[in-house]
């Protein structure tokens, strides 16, 4: 559903996280997607964000919205469901083709091999 608004209010940044039995922070792309909600195409030139958060989280936010964070796959840790996905759609050879070039892309990064 598509729902614009002129301001977008984040009121807390903590979410319960029932596997961890504790309080977790919003992920930074969750943060990022609320908030590119701000903005209404055919009113307005420019949305406004607020978010409201601890003092402690504060330098984190705050890099997140200069884009100073890095962006770190997370395919290796979900690799076995990706094999296993490809195999039962039938499309292994593809993927198993980006997984063998994926890692070669790799290897020679990390030994800055060049041709």
């Amino acid at each position: 559903m598509n729902l614009p608004a002129h301001t977008v209010i984040i009121k807390g940044t903590q979410i319960y996280n029932p596997e961890k039995g504790r309080w977790t922070e919003l992920g930074a792309l969750d943060v990022l997607q609320m908030l590119g909600r701000a903005g209404r195409p055919q009113y307005d030139t420019k949305g406004e964000g607020i978010l409201i958060t601890n003092h402690s989280e504060l330098q984190y936010y705050l890099s997140l919205l200069n884009q100073q964070l890095p962006v770190e796959s997370q395919m290796v840790s979900k690799l076995a469901d990706v094999l296993n996905s490809e195999l039962v759609l039938g499309k292994s050879n593809g993927g198993i083709k980006f997984i063998m070039l994926h890692n070669l892309y790799k290897l020679f990064h990390r030994k800055k091999w060049s041709f």
